[in-house]
């Protein structure tokens, strides 16, 4: 159980940056959100849906490690949601 806090609701993402960075980071406004709100001293949790894969199980584990409760983490039957970024090439 969570003492009194905040609590973020939503989304999830790992944020997959394409080359030239070729970097993947949990993402996702809810879980940045909650995140931020831990790093400030707060009780917060976060509740929301990953798939059953490694890169739901990255997400809690990113959570947790930034001190966020995850007793509202549901992990479903799929594949966690993922976001491509890439860089366009600089205007002349």
């Amino acid at each position: 159980p969570m003492e009194a806090g905040v609590a973020a609701v939503g989304d999830n993402c790992i944020d997959r940056y394409l080359p030239p960075v070729s970097l993947a980071l949990v993402g996702g406004n809810a879980v940045n959100v909650a995140a931020q709100w831990a790093g400030l001293g707060l009780p917060s949790a976060y509740f929301g849906a990953v798939g059953d894969d490694r890169d739901g199980m990255r997400v809690s584990t990113t959570l947790a490690a930034a001190g966020v409760a995850c007793c509202g983490v549901r992990i479903l039957p799929g594949r966690t949601a993922y976001t491509e970024i890439g860089r366009a090439p600089s205007a002349a």
